[in-house]
């Protein structure tokens, strides 16, 4: 759900962390250890490109952990928020999060 997952500079959400990044680029933090993580993103999220998010998933599968990405055609950056009418893209992404996490209960 809008993962700033690489906060390096040249990125576009660096501006928000500035001189801090190293310490919370989640990029720059992966190891051994890193948790089972999803990432649900649009292919057209210009905030965090498919390439970014495609890259951060083959990070953490080399260092040893579990990724699993979600693409979901043609949808930009936020998709899935809820809205009072039906948003089936709300729904779709609340019920692949469920499996996820229910997968990792076992």
């Amino acid at each position: 759900y809008n993962p700033m997952l690489d906060l390096s500079p040249g990125t576009p959400d660096h501006h928000l962390v500035k001189d801090h990044w190293q310490a919370v680029s989640p990029y720059h933090h992966i190891d051994a250890g890193f948790p089972p993580t999803l990432i649900m993103s649009g292919t057209r999220d210009p905030e965090v490109p498919v390439a970014t998010v495609e890259a951060f998933c083959a990070a953490v599968r080399a260092a040893g952990g579990r990724c699993e990405l979600e693409l979901y055609e043609g949808q930009g950056h936020g998709f899935y928020h809820f809205s009072e009418g039906r948003n089936p893209w709300f729904e779709r992404s609340a019920r692949r999060a469920l499996a996820f996490l229910n997968n990792l209960k076992g």
